[in-house]
């Protein structure tokens, strides 16, 4: 359950517990047992909504990794292999393109993987903080969550 929701839900069930248990003294009073009820019901219905959608967008993730893996080793390997061929007397038109070829004798830039040096709670319920160690000559970053140290081993 969402750390916050899940504070107050439990704060609710301790004032229920006190109000069943004082039951005489609550009569009449602007707030009742079916209140909290209500507030419980509705604060869990918003955490299970929560969750739900934290699952549709890990797998809607997926889902775009696959996808950006499938077109990227697909349609744009042979897309970028076909302008070169067309192209091949005129390098420079590559650059309508997007295209940029490696200097003769550099090698093609592989992905290097990080290491994370520390984790710390941000005590707002929702997140962490992460410190990374810098990567050199690293001009973006792309994160990615797994349940277990092998979850995103690709």
């Amino acid at each position: 359950m969402t750390k916050f929701i899940q504070e107050l839900v439990d704060k609710l069930k301790a004032i229920k517990a006190g109000m069943v248990a004082n039951a005489p003294k609550w009569v009449g009073q602007p707030i009742a047992v079916p209140n909290v009820d209500t507030a419980i019901t509705a604060l869990e219905g918003a955490d299970t909504a929560i969750e739900s959608a934290k699952d549709t967008l890990q797998q809607n993730r997926a889902d775009g990794r696959t996808l950006t893996k499938t077109h990227t080793d697909g349609i744009y390997k042979q897309a970028v292999l076909l302008a070169t061929g067309i192209h091949n007397s005129d390098p420079a038109k590559l650059n309508e393109y997007d295209i940029q070829l490696p200097a003769d004798g550099q090698p093609a830039v592989i992905p290097a993987k990080g290491v994370i040096a520390s984790i710390e709670h941000d005590d707002d319920g929702i997140g962490f903080k992460l410190k990374a160690q810098r990567l050199d000559n690293a001009n973006s970053y792309e994160w990615q969550k797994g349940e277990t140290a092998q979850a995103n081993q690709t």
